[in-house]
């Protein structure tokens, strides 16, 4: 059985390869398309700026490739991101340091997250009830906790020093012209393609989401795996809200709402099964950029926003529904 799950690793490393083809050359396409529609859309301004504005969706994404390999669904995530964002804001506008106040808002990322994960792997809620239903229980405790106030970043507002240097890292860039929330999204890719292509933790979200009773006979401690993966994926999304409180230098009660959608949406394009067992870090990025791009471009050629998302929703299903034939055809 441990001799099938390595042919199948390799076998997956094959697929893996030959869709992150597939959709990089979707992604060319669509910049060859938006460039002749568009004058300003090729220009170096306008292609950092799609950078930058697909860096938060991009951190919260590879978390969610974590979960979405297991055959499970995060609906928590926007939330979790309002928690981490809320308890970093409350922190620093009464008086705690924000080098305590940011480990903290991603610690209660991840708190949030494991809680997901022992709803989902101990007491066995499917994943989209058991995250439904803390997405309420988030939003609820701490729009309670701020009195459903906005909480801005102003020096009127924060009751301690290194405001300036917090800001910085959601709105600065280095040397000028590489956004810190680039800077962030590149650490977070690395330690993501690490924890998903080079070692073991990664090949059992693989294994016990392609198959479950295969996993567990080979030893795979599917409870364990699953709750480090919501784990890191609360800390991924604690990450974004706390780096969105920086960038918009406020959080309210709808902060992170959708996010979550949008991280989902950027996975399945990026070409990770939407049942589990096959995905990439490399594919979820050209997704997240694929996100970025038709967004950005459909802006520019006049598209309204009603008819963005209907179009993102129309791509979704699409990239799911070939996923589902290719995988009906292997078997």
């Amino acid at each position: 059985m441990g001799e099938q799950l390595q042919n199948r690793k390799k076998f997956g490393g094959k697929i893996g390869d030959l869709r992150e083809i597939g959709i990089a050359s979707v992604l060319l396409l669509m910049v060859i398309v938006f460039s002749f529609s568009s004058k300003t859309f090729i220009t170096p301004k306008n292609i950092m700026n799609i950078v930058r504005q697909v860096s938060l969706n991009g951190i919260m994404a590879c978390g969610m490739t974590m979960i979405i390999l297991l055959g499970d669904i995060d609906l928590s995530a926007g939330s979790v991101y309002f928690a981490s964002a809320m308890t970093c804001g409350m922190l620093v506008t009464r008086g705690v340091p924000f080098l305590i106040a940011i480990p903290v808002g991603i610690l209660v990322g991840a708190i949030l997250g494991m809680i997901s994960g022992l709803l989902v792997a101990k007491v066995g809620l499917p994943a989209f009830i058991a995250t439904l239903g803390m997405t309420n229980i988030e939003r609820g405790i701490w729009q309670t906790l701020s009195g459903g106030k906005i909480i801005s970043m102003t020096p009127a507002s924060v009751k301690t020093g290194g405001l300036d240097t917090f800001l910085f890292l959601g709105s600065g860039k280095i040397g000028g012209v590489v956004p810190m929330l680039v800077v962030f999204l590149a650490a977070v890719l690395v330690i993501s393609y690490i924890l998903i292509h080079v070692t073991n933790f990664g090949f059992h979200l693989k294994a016990v989401g392609g198959n479950k009773s295969a996993a567990r006979v080979v030893g795979i401690n599917i409870e364990r795996v699953k709750v480090a993966a919501y784990t890191i994926h609360g800390a991924f999304c604690g990450l974004v809200g706390v780096l969105a409180l920086s960038y918009l230098s406020s959080v309210q009660g709808t902060s992170g709402d959708g996010t979550e959608l949008d991280a989902i949406a950027a996975v399945i394009m990026g070409g990770t099964s939407a049942l589990g067992g096959e995905g990439s870090v490399i594919g979820t990025l050209i997704g997240v950029l694929i996100m970025g791009v038709l967004k950005n471009g459909l802006v520019l050629i006049g598209v309204t926003s009603f008819m963005q998302t209907a179009i993102i929703g129309l791509v979704v299903i699409l990239s799911v529904t070939f996923d589902i034939q290719a995988q009906k055809k292997r078997r």
